[in-house]
């Protein structure tokens, strides 16, 4: 059978995504030719924004009118709303394999924030081959983010192998002092631009792509360490490719952390702090941190997940345990959702 299989890749160009890719998280089999890669086959409207070896960004764009030519999705992936759809009724959706098991079923959904009409995010299998049309009057346009691996419940195995940069000592970075920094951002975010996550805390907040519209982030805790005080001045959807612990059949699911009862303090950032846990908060009065319903796996999946919130005020995490936190963040910059001040 793998022999037949590998002929078949050789033979007609098909592109067999492993269920177990690089001994993480499983996914499904992508088994179609790799012209139907929507990068390949539908590069008008498919438009890699970043990549690397474990994900890429797509922005997609389908205008009025217009149809978009059959392709599909190797890998699972969160899709990334910062505007309603289209009416449904408006849109066509041809499906190469109308039995295939990777036409969407069992998707995830992470609601917009309270009382706020985005961002929402979507989790997702592989999907097969399809063709849109846009029969409505406004463009469809969304960004992808395809996972090539998902590190699942993995990541205290291997964490060293996959993240070897993480291994060296943690630089040192003192804390950005924010009442030397300058006004506030904006209503929604009235601190100081200089807390913002990427240069406050530089060893945990990674920017891989950003431009006028859309930025992603890489996100890393460190183990028995503290972040730089930071935090982060945009609308968001989190999105998370490790998988909680696997718990036995039928037992109940862990109760919520208990909300502690003194804040955490503020500790030197780095390496400091064995067996602690918590989130110092530089603003004990700020605003509560909002977000939409959790996005969950995909059916039968394990990973990803994806949560949309609202921009969040200052802070510092502490991982006490030696395995980082790792993850990755999408910023959007709508200017009608932030409400700039006078600088």
């Amino acid at each position: 059978m793998k022999r037949a299989a590998l002929l078949l890749c050789a033979t007609f160009g098909v592109l067999l995504v492993p269920m177990l890719a690089h001994g993480q998280a499983k996914y499904p089999d992508w088994p179609y030719a790799k012209s139907y890669d929507s990068i390949v086959a539908a590069p008008d409207n498919n438009k890699v924004l970043y990549e690397d070896s474990k994900l890429r960004l797509i922005e997609v764009t389908i205008p009025a009118g217009a149809t978009e030519p059959m392709n599909g999705q190797p890998y699972p992936s969160v899709y990334l709303y910062d505007r309603p759809m289209p009416d449904a009724s408006k849109i066509t959706d041809t499906k190469l394999d109308p039995s295939s098991p990777l036409n969407g079923q069992g998707a995830g959904h992470g609601s917009a924030p309270p009382d706020m009409d985005g961002p929402s995010c979507d989790t997702m299998a592989p999907l097969a081959p399809h063709s849109v049309v846009n029969n409505s009057g406004m463009p469809i346009h969304y960004w992808v983010v395809e996972f090539k691996r998902l590190d699942g419940r993995d990541m205290a195995e291997h964490w060293k192998e996959w993240y070897p940069w993480m291994v060296p000592p943690i630089p040192y970075n003192a804390n950005v002092d924010a009442s030397k920094q300058g006004p506030p951002f904006s209503k929604e975010w009235p601190y100081p631009i200089a807390l913002d996550s990427a240069s406050a805390a530089p060893n945990n907040h990674k920017i891989l792509y950003a431009d006028a519209y859309i930025r992603l982030v890489e996100v890393t805790e460190r183990g028995e360490s503290q972040e730089n005080v930071h935090g982060h001045p945009y609308r968001s959807v989190f999105m998370n490719d490790l998988a909680p612990p696997e718990r036995p059949a039928g037992a109940p699911a862990p109760p919520p952390p208990a909300r502690p009862t003194t804040p955490t303090p503020l500790g030197k950032p780095g390496p400091y702090h064995k067996g602690e846990n918590g989130d110092y908060q530089l603003d004990p009065h700020a605003v509560p941190w909002l977000h939409g319903s959790a996005g969950k796996p995909p059916a039968g999946m394990i990973a990803p997940g994806c949560n949309a919130a609202i921009p969040q005020a200052p802070h510092a995490h502490i991982v006490g345990g030696e395995v980082p936190g790792h993850f990755y963040r999408a910023e959007f910059f709508r200017p009608d959702w932030v409400t700039r001040l006078p600088q």
